[in-house]
């Protein structure tokens, strides 16, 4: 764990000063000074403010302290776990002496502030967030840590699909612990015997897939201890794609491996599948998609839908153009755009959306055996969101103009849940879905997924879905 935060504050604030933590009569006059500094921030509770000015503050170990401690009061008082949790990772990397359980502490001393459901979501958003930070910079234990919070969380919640997205990170968290171990001791078996064929592979597999550098990590699973890929090493360095994604398809379902693994492998064989049907067409190409969907599905892949999408082809009603950022649409009435993609029964839509004026964005989804709309910023006030034909609704503008929004839409067999920001916003659950009628106008494939906007101007710079069960078909 200590390793992990001083990796992290080494690469975001360089070196520790290991500073002491300031006697009580200093701290004191520190915060009378500061009181009188940023009335504002501290007259409105602002912890993201003052964590803002205690990251300037690099000259003054008293102000910093002082700065840190408050922002991290103000961050539990307000459920502000993001700026209590920076808050309390810099006094730790900062100030000798500091409690060692201050990760504890912070989620216990933010929990016991919790009353509504729109805070517990928020926290739970957070905390799904930081477990997610802390095992990219491989702090399993506080990723752990997190995650079992989310998951409390969730149960309070009373969602099912909460707990399952917890229980998810979690096993991720726990195979990525398990490759860092492995890849620690085959770095030292390397050192002794650069001939260890199981080191090779432990290490090729790390290098290529949770660092990126294929270049370093393919000759090591070449020379690994297992032959299928090891095959599917070789054809890559061979530049022969399709026997690259023949055989990254094969080791996706041998046994042996972690599910990260195994889902790393069908990625890859699915990128291979993707080049692969680009020089093809006719039922050539509709051969390779089909096993392309199959494998997605096999395992629960993420797809990117954004690159399926032609403005010029499958735009619906209105203009939409694509350029560096996205997709984006342009003031009109009631436009649509549709996805040459049916998903599976069960899918998650995520996407990554920025307006920069006007009111309405919304999205059309197969769910239930039925068709339903998504509706964010709906009404001439632009601040309710709501499905059209359920009655559930969420007041509060969801857009401004300035920052990307992330919405996501779960999708199961009898229940929609909207996120934004991963905080859930909507909900609907019943034992089986009832048909209810389609917006005015419609699109020409009622199975498939479209967006669209209502007098905006939206630009959508990411359009996902990863499948939960089944497999989705794309149409082109």
């Amino acid at each position: 764990m200590w390793l992990g935060i001083a990796l992290w504050f080494m690469t975001a604030f360089g070196q520790g000063h290991n500073w002491e933590i300031p006697d009580r009569n200093s701290q004191r006059k520190a915060e009378k000074e500061l009181r009188a500094l940023y009335e504002r921030h501290y007259s409105e509770q602002n912890a993201e403010a003052l964590l803002s000015e205690a990251r300037k503050t690099t000259d003054d170990s008293v102000l910093q302290y002082g700065l840190l401690k408050d922002a991290r009061r103000f961050g539990v008082e307000t459920c502000d776990l993001k700026a209590a949790f920076s808050a309390s990772r810099l006094i730790v990397y900062h100030y000798q002496g500091a409690k060692k359980g201050w990760l504890t502490e912070v989620l216990r001393d933010t929990h016991k502030r919790l009353r509504t459901p729109e805070q517990f979501r928020q926290f739970y958003g957070s905390c799904m967030a930081l477990a997610n930070q802390m095992a990219d910079e491989q702090d399993f234990e506080s990723a752990s840590l997190l995650a079992r919070e989310a998951t409390k969380i969730a149960k309070v919640l009373k969602s099912v699909l909460l707990v399952t997205r917890t229980v998810d990170l979690t096993a991720e968290v726990r195979d990525r612990e398990k490759e860092a171990e492995l890849v620690s001791k085959a770095k030292k078996a390397l050192a002794r015997d650069p001939d260890d064929t199981a080191a090779s592979l432990h290490l090729g597999l790390y290098t290529c897939f949770a660092i990126g550098k294929w270049e370093e990590g393919l000759p090591l699973i070449a020379r690994g201890e297992d032959p299928t890929v090891g095959k599917a090493a070789r054809a890559e360095l061979d530049q022969d794609p399709k026997g690259a994604a023949d055989a990254w398809e094969r080791s996706a379902t041998q046994r042996g491996f972690t599910t990260l693994e195994r889902k790393r492998f069908a990625s890859r064989a699915a990128h291979w599948l993707q080049i692969t049907a680009k020089n093809t067409s006719g039922a050539t190409r509709a051969r390779l998609n089909a096993r392309l969907d199959k494998l997605e599905g096999m395992a629960k892949l993420t797809v990117d839908l954004l690159a399926l999408v032609d403005p010029q082809r499958d735009g619906v009603t209105g203009a939409w153009t694509r350029n560096a950022k996205g997709i984006t649409c342009h003031m009109g009435r009631d436009m649509r755009i549709k996805v040459p993609y049916v998903p599976p029964a069960e899918y998650d839509l995520k996407a990554v959306v920025q307006k920069t004026s006007g009111l309405t964005v919304f999205f059309g989804l197969p769910a239930g055996g039925t068709h339903v709309v998504v509706v964010l910023d709906g009404t001439l006030q632009g601040n309710v969101t709501s499905m059209p034909g359920f009655s559930e609704t969420h007041a509060g503008q969801i857009f401004d103009d300035s920052a990307p929004r992330t919405v996501e839409v779960a999708v199961r067999r009898n229940s929609i849940t909207v996120l934004v920001d991963g905080a859930v916003i909507l909900g609907w659950k019943a034992a089986r879905f009832i048909p209810k009628p389609l917006l005015s106008r419609t699109v020409p494939n009622h199975d498939g997924i479209y967006w669209g906007t209502y007098q905006s101007y939206y630009t959508v710079s990411k359009l996902e879905i990863r499948l939960v069960s089944g497999s989705g078909k794309r149409l082109q």
